[in-house]
């Protein structure tokens, strides 16, 4: 899945995860819990779809979307 990042600093958001021990952040290949530190600025918040760090950023995740043609 592709990221978007809106005012980010190299950061790319590549997976949501949730589970019995809550949500996770897939950011930059590493791990992340909410309260955890990502070059230096706190992770606030993890959502369905994005999350918020403590600085304003928010950091998307799209799906990849594809297209088929249908041969005629």
């Amino acid at each position: 899945m592709p990221a978007k990042e809106q005012g980010g600093q190299g950061l790319i958001l590549s997976s949501l995860l949730s589970g019995p021990q809550g949500r996770r952040a897939v950011i930059n290949n590493q791990i992340y819990r909410q309260g955890d530190r990502i070059q230096g600025v706190v992770l606030s918040r993890i959502d369905q779809d994005s999350v918020l760090l403590a600085d304003g950023r928010r950091l998307y995740l799209f799906q990849a979307i594809t297209e088929r043609k249908e041969k005629h």
